[in-house]
């Protein structure tokens, strides 16, 4: 469902699958803004694409690899789109989840809070595009402020770079190849008192004294500035100086000065900034640099992370290299899903670099503009290309690793706990918002109204998300035991025959009465159908169908026998449909489990030798398959 707000106004975009979240944003920002809002990504991309949308909030209840081709695609719609995320459990997700012109907050948030990032959001994004230059005939200032907003530049790296570059201190920055350490040099350069100096470059393998002060000597003897010259000095790989070049160097940061031939009398302040692909303690104990000098260029040390450690930014920053490109038959270009989880499964010992080179390199030779895995063009020795062997249908194989380890495995479980803490927190959106805004909205009585009803509604929902929870945890070990289906069932759909009448829910079915006793635990399996149901009466849209049908599966001979029941009804879980969007149906990772009641029968069906399966398709509503063991 989408809302809007009348008059003239900046437009916010509000994407939440909680109603509750939806209404208590919309209700905070209602006065300064024109807020949308939206339950699911597909019409938020749709909204951002047709609106001239200014902020987005989105809510975020998932590991931030399932948000890749979201913000992607509404970033096609403004480059510098600010986002605030709400995050649903920890708040060290809004780091992974950062992104250039981003913020987040922990669910519940304070009103003022929420506001205050709101507008530090819209100042950065207005100050950005006053700032941030064209793609036509950029200069190389702009080229790097250009580059240090891109998503290359991390935004702790990016808080730094802005902090470091006003100091006079040394910078010293580390990293692998081809992570961009020059480019946050040229960054740190170009932003600080120091950019309108000369910016004199030095590679240290090999070089000598004599060639350090003929350079030198150039830029100081033809400066034009009197006897006080100002410049900044970057130095490569710099535990490879000669002897006599350090001491040069510690003389010119103490003394302001070179004893050099005819530079005596010029006093020199210079910016130096340092790189290196290891420590520079190792090169000190390895007897290559000098104490001292190491201790004075690491004042202000800068770390970049490899490209393997940030694969959560991989399809982000595959995007942006396609997008930024000038030839329109290489901008206009995209990945497939498939092919961005192949970038993300490697290594990448070239980094940025290496990244950028696969990515021109494999858009250029592709004929279409969809790249595929196979098109993907890796170059693992001189002259020697590879490309991702095609995916079997009906296998979902890593390209780069054999199998999904025990680390991954856990991560996907961490998913399903940060879901089910998030969807706990959704209702203390509403209770906190209506605490924070009540003496100043005491007397509007669309907020009396509106809000009573909400938090009436909310107090209810976290009482059942408890008792369901505390039920759970006092369930001994399933005694399987014979039992029927059928009566269970309708005595579960009689407990709620007030609310699906109240929805209008059109119900049908197609139960076999002849069919066997199935084995399980009488008391949880009620348990399973009351939560089964009541996450169906909280997606199903109203006056539409609700459909039971039940069968005997026979696996052959040697093999358990079960009985379904197929649950189907006309509605949908945003999360479900988006994650299946970004990854394909056939990803072999089970990602049913994202709301608690959903999550707590499959722990159920589990425990008691069963199964359930949880599918959707676009606009066809939503499949829950319950799989019993035949008792005998």
């Amino acid at each position: 469902m989408l809302s809007q707000s009348k008059g003239r106004k900046r437009r916010a975009l509000v994407v939440d699958p909680s109603s509750t979240v939806r209404a208590s944003i919309w209700m905070i920002l209602k006065e300064e803004f024109e807020v949308l809002t939206t339950s699911n990504f597909q019409e938020a991309i749709e909204v951002a694409g047709r609106e001239e949308v200014e902020i987005v909030l989105a809510g975020v209840d998932l590991p931030p690899v399932f948000y890749s081709s979201f913000f992607h695609d509404l970033r096609k719609t403004q480059p510098r789109l600010p986002f605030l995320l709400l995050l649903g459990e920890r708040a060290a997700w809004g780091k992974k989840l950062d992104l250039p012109g981003s913020d987040w907050l922990d669910k519940p948030f304070p009103v003022q809070t929420l506001r205050e990032k709101i507008q530090a959001l819209l100042l950065e994004k207005d100050w950005g595009e006053k700032s941030r230059p064209s793609r036509i005939s950029l200069s190389a200032e702009e080229k790097i402020k250009s580059w240090l907003y891109s998503s290359r530049m991390q935004p702790e790296v990016r808080e730094k770079v802005f902090k470091v570059s006003f100091s006079s201190l040394p910078v010293f920055i580390q990293g692998e190849e081809g992570t961009g350490k020059s480019e946050v040099a040229k960054a740190i350069h170009f932003l600080g008192p120091f950019k309108d100096t000369p910016f004199i470059r030095f590679f240290c393998r090999e070089l000598t004294l004599e060639k350090f002060m003929r350079k030198l000597s150039f830029w100081l003897q033809n400066s034009g500035r009197g006897e006080n010259v100002s410049l900044t000095l970057f130095l490569e790989e710099v535990e490879n100086l000669e002897w006599d070049v350090q001491s040069t160097l510690l003389d010119l940061w103490k003394d302001q000065r070179i004893g050099w031939p005819g530079l005596e009398e010029i006093g020199i302040e210079a910016k130096i900034i340092t790189t290196s692909t290891t420590s520079l303690a190792q090169a000190v104990s390895a007897g290559k640099l000098r104490g001292e000098l190491y201790q004075t260029l690491e004042m202000l040390p800068i770390n970049l992370q490899p490209l393997r450690d940030r694969k959560e930014d991989i399809p982000c920053l595959a995007t942006e290299i396609l997008q930024e490109h000038r030839q329109e038959q290489i901008s206009r270009k995209k990945f497939s899903t498939e092919a961005l989880q192949v970038l993300q499964q490697y290594h990448w010992p070239g980094n940025l670099r290496e990244l950028e080179s696969l990515t021109l390199r494999s858009a250029a030779l592709k004929e279409g503009e969809l790249l595929l895995p196979e098109d993907l063009l890796f170059c693992f020795g001189k002259g020697e290309l590879w490309t991702a062997p095609r995916k079997e249908k009906g296998k979902d194989r890593d390209f780069f690793s054999a199998e999904m380890t025990a680390e991954e495995k856990g991560s996907l479980f961490d998913a399903t706990l940060s879901t089910l803490a998030h969807e706990i927190k959704n209702p203390l959106v509403a209770i906190s918002t209506f605490a924070a805004l009540l003496p100043e909205k005491y007397d509007d009585p669309e907020f009396r109204e509106q809000f009573s009803r909400l938090v009436n509604l909310d107090v209810k929902r976290i009482n059942e998300l408890l008792e369901n929870l505390l039920e759970f945890a006092q369930f001994s070990p399933p005694r399987l035991q014979e039992n029927r289906l059928i009566p269970i069932l309708k005595d579960v759909l009689k407990q709620k025959e007030k609310t699906l009448s109240q929805r209008g829910t059109r119900l049908s079915f197609d139960l076999k009465e002849n069919l066997p006793a199935i084995l399980f635990d009488g008391v949880q399996l009620e348990f399973v159908l009351r939560n089964i149901l009541e996450n169906v009466l909280a997606t199903i849209e109203k006056d539409k169908d609700l459909r039971l049908s039940m069968d005997l599966v026979e696996e052959g001979a040697g093999q358990n026998n079960f009985v379904e029941l197929v649950i189907w009804y006309d509605g949908q879980d945003g999360i479900i449909r988006n994650i299946q969007k970004a990854f394909g149906p056939e990803t072999g990772l089970n990602f049913e489990n994202l709301s608690l009641a959903l999550a707590l029968a499959r722990k159920v069906m589990v425990r008691n030798r069963g199964d359930m399966l949880v599918s959707q398709e676009e606009g066809a509503g939503t499949t829950i398959r319950l799989r019993f063991l035949v008792a005998g």
